[in-house]
């Protein structure tokens, strides 16, 4: 796997080469300045949007805008930090190893550090909006 980025104005691209015939596309925009979570949906949206609110050291939370996206076949996250996400508008399935989870507004979710996951579904008709926060384990 290989991970690509580049950068058009205030927004990323990230791109991840998956296999010879497969990649994830992700388009990121930095710190949105709109303090509401359900401003400036974009009106078309072919990629899934990843904003970041705010990061610090060893934390970062964002914003992210899916309609009808769905991870890769074959494509599964294991992240290095731990990912509580809040599903705020829309609905989504996410998938595990050991089953999968639906998600309807208000509902939340901790995904441990590498715990493998993926986006199953999100509903195509309506612009799904998730609050993910990610953070790692702090020494006491």
């Amino acid at each position: 796997m290989q991970h690509y980025c580049g950068k058009i104005g205030d927004l990323r691209l990230h791109f991840t080469i998956i296999g010879l015939d497969s990649f994830a596309l992700k388009w990121t925009r930095a710190l949105i300045p709109s303090t509401n979570l359900f401003d400036q949906l974009p009106a078309q949206l072919p990629v899934e949007l990843i904003e970041t609110l705010a990061s610090a050291h060893n934390l970062r939370i964002e914003r992210i805008l899916s309609k009808g996206h769905a991870s890769p076949p074959d494509f599964w996250y294991d992240q290095s930090q731990h990912e509580s996400v809040l599903l705020l508008q829309g609905a989504a399935r996410l998938q595990f190893d050991s089953g999968v989870v639906d998600l309807k507004p208000g509902d939340f979710i901790t995904i441990s550090a590498h715990q493998r996951h993926r986006v199953d579904w999100t509903d195509p008709d309506v612009v799904t909006i998730w609050l993910a926060i990610f953070y790692e384990d702090s020494c006491a």
